[in-house]
C-alpha cells in the first residue's frame, strides 16, 4: 500500500491558493512544507522531538513556541497566518474504546490486518515508501473509496483469475525461468517495479500520447483512457483484459461511469493485479509442491509498536490475504504519531520477496541487492533508506578451550524515510559467499553445512530476535523513536556480536600464549596452524567491518536521517574503529606468537645439536683415554721386555751345554771360580742402569704428552667455540664435564 494523504502547494511567496490552503487534520511537516518549504532541518527534527505530529498541533502554538522551535520572522507569521483562517479544535482525550491496552503498553488482539477506520480523516495509505507527491493526490472521498477497494483481497484475486490468459500461470512462468544473477533486468524492472518512479514515468508517457485536443477540460488534471490503461498493463507484461473483467475493474475502480484514469487509480490497479499474482500463486503452491500459504507465513512475523503499544501480529494462513491487502490501524490516540510497523522475513523466498517489494513499492536495485546479497552498504531510494549488513556471530558456546568457530548471516533493511518513517522491511539470510570468504578448518560435515547455507535459520535471525525482545519492553527507548532509530538498532546489534566475537578471540588467543610460554618447543603444531588461521580470520573481519563503517559514514552525511541519530551513529563509529584497532592487535599478536614459537624450536635446536657434538666428543675422549692406557701398558710391556731380554740372551748363552769329550764345559766362564757371582754382579748392574734410563725416558715421555695434549685441548675448545659461538648459560655445565673427562 502507499499513502495518500495530498496537501495543496503555494501560490506564491505571500499567500495561498483559496481552495489550496494546508488542512488542520494534515501532518505538521506537511503543513511547513506548504507554508515554509525552505525551513531548515533542525527545526522539522525539533518538531519531531517535540512530538508536533499534526497539523492542529502545529496550530495551536504561539508566537514563543515558534521562535523556540527555530522559526524565522517570516516563516513564523505564515505559520499564525495559517493557524488564525483554519478552526482548531480542543485536544480530545484518547479513544479507549477502539483498542485497550494492558498495564505493560501491549494492546490486545483486535482487527489487525483489514479494519477499516473511518474516523481517522484524512486516511493515509500505511506503507512509508511512496513519497507524497502532488500527481498523487486524491481527494478525501476518493482515498477512502480507493482504499477500501485495495482491502478487497477476494475481488481482486477473483479478477486474476478470470482474466483473459490466467496471470498466475504467467507469474509463476515468469519466476520460475529467472537467472538470479540477471533478476533485475529480466524480472523486476520488467514486471515487478512499481516504485513510484517508475509508476508516475509509465503514466506520464501515456498521458503526453493522448490528444490534449480530445479532453474536454483543458484544466482539468491529466487522465488517461481504457484503451491507454490497456497499453500501461501491457508494460508490466499483464495481458488484455477480457470484457467481463475490464467491466469490473473499472466499475470498482473508477468514480465515475465513462470517466477517465487517474494516477492514483492507474496505480491501484497496477498493484493490486500484481499483488493478487503471486498471492494465489503461493496459495496454489500449497497444492502442487512442498511450499504454500503456511510455508510463507512461517516465514514472516510483523510487529506494530509505538509509545503506547507493542504488538506482534502472526500472518497465518486465514490471514495472509487480509496482510497483504489490508492497511494497518491508525494511532490509539490523535496526538500519537503513527505507528510503526515492522516486517520481518527469514530466510529468502523470492515469490515471497516480490509480494512484499510490490505490497510496499520497493526500489529494484534494493531487492536485487536483498537476492544477491550484496556487501555492506547503504542507500537512499526516494523516500526511504536501504542498508545491508554482512554479519558476523558466534556459532555456539564461546569457551577459551575450545577453537573459535565464527558464521555469517546477511541483513537486509528498507526503512522509510521523513517525514513519517512509520514502516521497516527486513530480511534475515544464511551468508551465501561466507563459505568462500572465510578461511576454516572444519569437519568435512561441518564444512559442507556451511558451503550449503554457513548458518541455520535460528543463528541468522538472532539479531532480529534481540531487537524484538527490546521493542517488548514497555520503557523501551526504541519505541518512542521512528524507523530511523531501527536501523541504528540492527548496526548496533551486529556490531555487539561482532565484538562478541572478538572478545572470543581474544580469550582464545591468550589461552594458546599462555601454553606457547608453558611448553615453548613443545607447544603442539596445531597450535600453530590455528593461530595463523587465526590471523586470516581476523583480516576478513577487518575488512567486513571496513565495509560497515562506509556504510554508517554514509548514514551520517545523510542530513534528514543524522539530525536525531548523529550521538547514536557516532558511537557506532567508535565501537567499529575498536574492532578495527583489535583485528590489528590481535594479528600481531599471532605473528609475534608464531616468531616466538620459531625462535623457541630454533634454541631447542641449537640445543639438541650442542648435547649431541658434546656427546660425539665425549666418546671420543673416552676412546682416546682408553687408547692412552692401552699405549702406557704396552710402553710398560716393551720396556720390562727390553730390560729383561739382554738378561735372558746372556741366561741362554751361559745355559748352553757344550763339553769336551772329557765332558768339561767348553765356556770358559762356566769354569771360573767365581763366575756364578760374577754373572750376577754383571745383571745386578745392567738391571740398575736399565732401570734408571727406562725411568729418565717415561718421564721425558710424560712430560712431552702432557704438554701437547693441553696444547690440543685448548685447541680444540677455541675451535668449538669459535664455531658454535656463544652458547647459553645452561650448556656451561656440561662444558666443564667434557673438558673434565
Amino acid at each position: 500500500g502507499r499513502r495518500s494523504a495530498r496537501e495543496g502547494t503555494m501560490e506564491s511567496a505571500g499567500g495561498f491558493a483559496s481552495n489550496a490552503a494546508p488542512s488542520p487534520d494534515m501532518s505538521a511537516e506537511s503543513v511547513l512544507r506548504s507554508l515554509a518549504p525552505e525551513c531548515a532541518p533542525a527545526v522539522v527534527a525539533r518538531l519531531r522531538r517535540e512530538r508536533v505530529w499534526l497539523a492542529a498541533d502545529l496550530a495551536r502554538l504561539d508566537k514563543e513556541d515558534l521562535r523556540d522551535l527555530g522559526f524565522n520572522m517570516l516563516e513564523r507569521s505564515r505559520v499564525l497566518a495559517w493557524a488564525r483562517s483554519v478552526a482548531v479544535p480542543p485536544p480530545a482525550p484518547p479513544d479507549r474504546s477502539r483498542a485497550t491496552s494492558s498495564p505493560g503498553g501491549a494492546r490486545t488482539p483486535g482487527g489487525v490486518f483489514g479494519a477499516e477506520f473511518e474516523n481517522f480523516l484524512p486516511r493515509r495509505r500505511r506503507s512509508g515508501f511512496m513519497d507524497e507527491d502532488p500527481g498523487l493526490a486524491r481527494s478525501t472521498s476518493q482515498q477512502i473509496r480507493l482504499e477500501r477497494v485495495e482491502q478487497q483481497a477476494d475481488f481482486w484475486c477473483s479478477l486474476a483469475s478470470s482474466w483473459s490468459s490466467p496471470l498466475v500461470t504467467r507469474c509463476r512462468r515468469a519466476i520460475e525461468g529467472v537467472n538470479l544473477r540477471e533478476v533485475r533486468e529480466s524480472l523486476l524492472e520488467s514486471l515487478f517495479d512499481l516504485s513510484h518512479e517508475r509508476v508516475k514515468e509509465v503514466y506520464e508517457c501515456m498521458v503526453a500520447e493522448e490528444d490534449t485536443e480530445a479532453r474536454s477540460d483543458a484544466a482539468a488534471a491529466p487522465a488517461i483512457s481504457v484503451s491507454q490503461l490497456r497499453q500501461g498493463l501491457a508494460q508490466y507484461g499483464l495481458p488484455e483484459p477480457n470484457g467481463d473483467a475490464l467491466h469490473q475493474l473499472l466499475e470498482a475502480v473508477v468514480e465515475s461511469k465513462g470517466a477517465c484514469i487517474q494516477l492514483a487509480e492507474f496505480e491501484t490497479i497496477l498493484s493490486r493485479l500484481t499483488l493478487a499474482q503471486l498471492v494465489m500463486l503461493l496459495e496454489g503452491d500449497q497444492r502442487t509442491g512442498p511450499r504454500g500459504v503456511a510455508f510463507a507465513a512461517s516465514k514472516l512475523f510483523v510487529v506494530d509498536y509505538g509509545v503506547r503499544t507493542f504488538e506482534a501480529l502472526e500472518v497465518a494462513s486465514d490471514r495472509f490475504r487480509r496482510f497483504f491487502f489490508g492497511h494497518r490501524p491508525p494511532p490509539q490516540a490523535r496526538s500519537d504519531p503513527p505507528n510503526v510497523r515492522w516486517v520481518h522475513m527469514k530466510g529468502l523466498d523470492l515469490t515471497l520477496l516480490l509480494a512484499l517489494s510490490v505490497k510496499y513499492s520497493l526500489h529494484p536495485l534494493a531487492v536485487e541487492d536483498t537476492i544477491e546479497q550484496a556487501p555492506s552498504k547503504a542507500d537512499r531510494h526516494g523516500p526511504h533508506y536501504f542498508l545491508t549488513v554482512e554479519g558476523l556471530c558466534l556459532s555456539g558456546l564461546a569457551s577459551e578451550a575450545q577453537p573459535v568457530r565464527v558464521r555469517g548471516y546477511h541483513v537486509a533493511v528498507f526503512a522509510a524515510g521523513p517525514p513519517t518513517s512509520d514502516t521497516v522491511i527486513s530480511f534475515a539470510q544464511p551468508d551465501a559467499s561466507f563459505a568462500e570468504d572465510w578461511p576454516d578448518d572444519w569437519p568435512a560435515g561441518l564444512t559442507a553445512t556451511a558451503a550449503a547455507g554457513g548458518l541455520a535459520a535460528a543463528e541468522a535471525d538472532g539479531w532480529a530476535s534481540k531487537i524484538r525482545s527490546a521493542l517488548s519492553q514497555p520503557l523501551s527507548r526504541a519505541r518512542e523513536r521512528r524507523a530511523d532509530y531501527f536501523l541504528y538498532k540492527v548496526l548496533d546489534v551486529c556490531t555487539d556480536e561482532i565484538m562478541i566475537v572478538i572478545r572470543a578471540y581474544i580469550a582464545r588467543l591468550g589461552w594458546l600464549e599462555g601454553r606457547l610460554h608453558a611448553m615453548l618447543h613443545k607447544w603442539p603444531r596445531n597450535c600453530l596452524s590455528e593461530v595463523m588461521l587465526i590471523r586470516r580470520q581476523l583480516y576478513v573481519i577487518s575488512r567486513r567491518v571496513r565495509g560497515l563503517q562506509r556504510a554508517v559514514r554514509k548514514l551520517i552525511d545523510d542530513r534528514d536521517l543524522s539530525l536525531g541519530l548523529n550521538a547514536y551513529l557516532q558511537d557506532i563509529i567508535e565501537h567499529m574503529d575498536e574492532v578495527t584497532d583489535d583485528c590489528e592487535r590481535l594479528a600481531a599478536k599471532c605473528g609475534a606468537m608464531a616468531e616466538e614459537f620459531d625462535r623457541a624450536r630454533e634454541r631447542e635446536r641449537e640445543r639438541r645439536k650442542h648435547v649431541r657434538r658434546e656427546q660425539t666428543r665425549r666418546q671420543e675422549m673416552k676412546r682416546s683415554v682408553q687408547a692412552d692406557r692401552q699405549n702406557r701398558t704396552l710402553f710398560v710391556l716393551t720396556v720390562v721386555t727390553t730390560i729383561f731380554t739382554p738378561m735372558q740372551f746372556l741366561s741362554g748363552v751361559y745355559g748352553m751345554n757344550f763339553v769336551d769329550e772329557a765332558g768339561t764345559p767348553t765356556i770358559p766362564e762356566l769354569l771360573w771360580k767365581q763366575g756364578y757371582r760374577y754373572f750376577w754382579m754383571v745383571v745386578s748392574g745392567y738391571l740398575t742402569l736399565a732401570i734408571l734410563v727406562a725411568v729418565t725416558l717415561t718421564y721425558c715421555s710424560n712430560c712431552a704428552g702432557g704438554s701437547s695434549s693441553s696444547d690440543e685441548s685448548s685447541g680444540n675448545t677455541y675451535s668449538d667455540d669459535e664455531e658454535s659461538g656463544s652458547q647459553p648459560a645452561g650448556y656451561a655445565t656440561d662444558s666443564i664435564l667434557a673438558q673434565g673427562v
